[in-house]
């Protein structure tokens, strides 16, 4: 009787150190998180200026020629960098990317990602970039 107790317990004993050493530590958990930002498409010719869509919102606005260039220059005496340009092809791919990281960190894109992911979708198509 002692030999069947002692071996019991050596096989739950060897069962507890097998099972800890295949619990893995948790990953840390990737914050991944769109900001709101402005993007501008020129309104057919530049001197007609831009128009303007936020990120994460539904809002869409007018720039004129001179609200043009005053986004596009850099001021320093607020700590803003000029704009940068690109090609809607370019700006298309970036969010595509944005999509496929999303898809590939699975539970880690939670769904305020996800949504502002779609908010993004929305601008872009506002602004005729899709």
């Amino acid at each position: 009787m002692k030999t069947k107790k002692h071996w019991l317990i050596l096989l739950g004993m060897i069962a507890l150190v097998l099972y800890s050493c295949q619990t893995k530590p948790p990953k840390p958990r990737a914050k991944l998180q769109l900001k709101n930002q402005t993007i501008c498409t020129v309104a057919g010719v530049m001197a007609a200026g831009m128009d303007c869509a936020q990120t994460l919102t539904e809002r869409v606005f007018p720039l004129s020629l001179e609200q043009t260039l005053l986004f596009m220059q850099p001021d320093p005496q607020v700590s803003r960098a000029g704009a940068v340009c690109m090609s809607a092809r370019a700006f298309n791919d970036i969010k595509t990317s944005l999509d496929i990281i999303c898809m590939t960190i699975g539970e880690d894109c939670t769904l305020e990602v996800r949504y502002q992911l779609q908010q993004l979708d929305e601008a872009m198509k506002s602004l005729n970039l899709k």
